[in-house]
């Protein structure tokens, strides 16, 4: 996530899409993390009142058109990978 987005924060999830590019982060790291996204990132603030999760978020339809989802299995909880599935 640091390589693609700037964010050097310890929680996080960042989601590129071919026009989007989304950062998912919890209220310890609002602040670090609206000063280090790079350009064309947007900041979501996991856990704000009306804030999908990640998970929740592949099912609305600002994602219909995602077919795919590329995890990095070396820092991605298996029960996290599988909740993507539902």
């Amino acid at each position: 996530r640091a390589f693609a987005s700037g964010f050097t924060g310890s929680a996080g999830t960042a989601v590129v899409l071919k026009d989007r590019a989304l950062c998912w982060t919890d209220g310890r790291y609002w602040l670090q993390a609206s000063q280090q996204l790079g350009e064309g990132w947007e900041l979501v603030k996991a856990g704000a009142p009306g804030v999908d999760g990640i998970a929740a978020w592949f099912g609305t339809d600002e994602a219909s058109e995602v077919e795919t989802v590329g995890i990095d299995a070396r820092v991605t909880a298996s029960s996290f990978a599988s909740s993507l599935e539902e």
